[in-house]
């Protein structure tokens, strides 16, 4: 399964891309920060008993005052464990200046393709 947090047309071809070669994964998008904590809270049994479980996230959501790095912090509180979480921004170079510590399970992106890259990673075990 596939969290993403963030609009669905925010990167159309990407997800078009996903889906054509991974149909039978399901992409739950979660259009902001609260949206995916409600999911979280109520899916996390589901989740835990899952191999397979990536997340996708926007660097920072400005209209909730939240990051990613929130999200990491939820994760821990609803004990889902270390799963990969995906950063999707404009700008590596600027969220590294931002938080340069970045939690092990994070990865950054700039480019569609390379988050194809690291989601087929997952999907492809």
């Amino acid at each position: 399964m596939l969290l993403w947090i963030d609009s669905p047309e925010n990167d159309r071809m990407l997800i078009e891309e996903i889906k054509r070669n991974y149909a039978s994964v399901k992409i739950n998008f979660q259009l902001s920060y609260k949206e995916a904590q409600k999911f979280l809270n109520e899916n996390a049994d589901d989740i835990r008993q899952r191999e397979i479980f990536v997340t996708i996230c926007r660097a920072y959501y400005g209209s909730e005052s939240k990051s990613f790095t929130d999200i990491v912090r939820l994760f821990q509180r609803l004990a889902i464990g270390r799963r990969p979480i995906a950063v999707y921004t404009m700008s590596t170079i600027a969220l590294l200046q931002k938080t340069p510590n970045l939690p092990e399970e994070i990865k950054v992106f700039e480019s569609p393709e390379d988050l194809f890259d690291f989601i087929s990673g997952y999907l492809s075990k």
